[in-house]
């Protein structure tokens, strides 16, 4: 037994000196800026270092665009080339109305707009990207304002270089209060827009729902053929479906909603319009009494 245990003692052993042990703790980075050396973890860095918001601390995929969401950036170009189309229409026998006119109601100071000439798409597109990424406003609201927009252009609304600006603000600020689910408030477009005040965007969003009749419900086929026909100028990062089936039911859902809240308001105008009326023929037969009244006496 003491010769067997000096031998064991007398038998060197071999210490693991592999470098990288499974259960080691990788090194922590210095700083929070530092990035890691692997091309394919350098990559995913610098992609979580442009995102504004936080990354899981699993392994995330993030997709440019999916089968039912388009890129909002491609979309928002679309949209500004479509609208750019229905500047080109624009014919002088269309009204100009003082509430949509920037030479009455400039939106900004800093920033001069030429109002005497037709804007480019970067103009209208920056116009988009400027309201909608400070408003974190879903796709779906750029469709709907585009919407909007032509119902006010095909009732006879000028978009011009001096209008185009307000009326289309006003078409994104009904259309992000009719899709979002969360209350928007009328002052959350203000740090935009240094000239605006919450009572200058409460006239224009009356103003255009007096226009629009307050009919704001876009129903399923008329989204799904805007979005059809803004999709030819980028095929690229459009998906074939226009909508995913809770976008089509949540459309469904505000478009009834908007259609009731239409119909009530119309019939309340009406009902204001005959007392307004019966008021006027009340009058007019006191009027009439008193003057018959005054030659009978006379």
């Amino acid at each position: 037994m003491a010769r067997r245990a000096a031998l064991t003692e007398s038998i060197p052993i071999e210490e693991e000196t592999s470098e990288s042990p499974p259960c080691a703790t990788p090194p922590t980075p210095s700083s929070p800026t530092e990035l890691p050396t692997s091309p394919s973890s350098t990559c995913d860095s610098l992609a979580s270092l442009k995102r504004t918001h936080l990354s899981n601390s699993t392994s995330s995929l993030y997709c440019k665009t999916v089968l039912t969401a388009p890129d909002l950036e491609q979309l928002l170009l679309c949209t500004a080339m479509e609208l750019l189309s229905l500047l080109r229409r624009n014919t002088p026998d269309k009204r100009v109305l003082p509430i949509f006119s920037e030479q009455l109601h400039p939106l900004t100071i800093t920033i001069s707009v030429d109002l005497s000439r037709e804007p480019t798409q970067d103009e209208i597109h920056k116009f988009y990207q400027t309201v909608f990424h400070a408003m974190r406003l879903d796709p779906e609201v750029a469709i709907m304002s585009l919407s909007y927009v032509e119902s006010l252009f095909d009732a006879g609304c000028s978009l011009c270089a001096e209008t185009w600006r307000r009326l289309t603000l006003s078409c994104i600020m009904v259309a992000s209060k009719v899709w979002e689910d969360q209350a928007i408030w009328n002052a959350d477009f203000l740090p935009s827009f240094d000239q605006l005040s919450v009572e200058d965007l409460n006239l224009l969003e009356m103003e255009f729902l007096n226009l629009m009749h307050f009919s704001v419900g876009v129903s399923r086929s008329r989204y799904v053929d805007l979005y059809t026909r803004i999709r030819k100028y980028s095929l690229e990062y459009f998906p074939l479906q226009p909508l995913s089936p809770y976008g089509a039911d949540k459309l469904d859902q505000t478009f009834n909603r908007a259609s009731v809240l239409a119909a009530h308001a119309t019939a309340a105008t009406s009902t204001t319009s005959t007392k307004n009326k019966n008021l006027v023929r009340c009058n007019s037969s006191e009027a009439i009494v008193k003057q018959r009244g005054r030659m009978v006496l006379s």
